[in-house]
């Protein structure tokens, strides 16, 4: 299935909604990659098994979860 590609050009984002405010985004992101640095890797092990664990999840019960007369796996909304 091909993925569609997604667009936000002229998209209205409000000034409280963004993060770490206006005109302040390689900022955020720096002391984002910064906090990253510190985070032991057994921890980031750990999340990985997590998100995965997740995924499994997700897809199982995509496989087996009928709305609207079809599974939830047939919708072009979920990608595998």
């Amino acid at each position: 299935m091909k993925r569609p590609n997604w667009s936000f050009d002229n998209s209205k984002i409000p000034d409280a909604n963004r993060l770490g405010g206006v005109g302040k985004a390689l900022c955020s992101s720096m002391k984002i990659l910064e906090w990253r640095k510190e985070i032991p890797i057994g921890s980031v092990l750990s999340l990985g098994k997590l998100l995965k664990g997740a995924y499994e999840a997700a897809l199982k019960y995509s496989k087996e979860r009928v709305q609207f007369g079809s599974l939830l796996v047939n919708f072009k909304a979920i990608f595998l």
